[in-house]
């Protein structure tokens, strides 16, 4: 899938739970239409971009030294484009 089909999924599903690699369950909100802050409990790290998870995508797998040292919030990250809900 394309980011925009994916950013569209992502507003869709704002406030559904998800979860990271270790099976952490989180929710994220929509903010300024191009971000999301994802949250376990109260808790939350980062800001994700959707050009962050643009970049994420440009790889084959979503794991791996190289990529977890390359995307911000990788966890969260992989949990969300490897989801069906988001990435069909």
């Amino acid at each position: 899938m394309k980011i925009d089909e994916i950013w569209q999924n992502i507003i869709i599903h704002e406030g559904e739970t998800f979860y990271t690699t270790k099976g952490l369950p989180f929710t994220y909100v929509v903010i300024n239409d191009h971000e999301i802050v994802p949250f376990r409990g109260k808790e939350t790290r980062w800001t994700l971009s959707k050009n962050l998870l643009n970049k994420a995508l440009e790889f084959k797998v979503f794991s791996g030294k190289e990529f977890n040292n390359a995307i911000i919030g990788s966890s969260y990250v992989r949990g969300l484009l490897e989801d069906r809900r988001i990435n069909k």
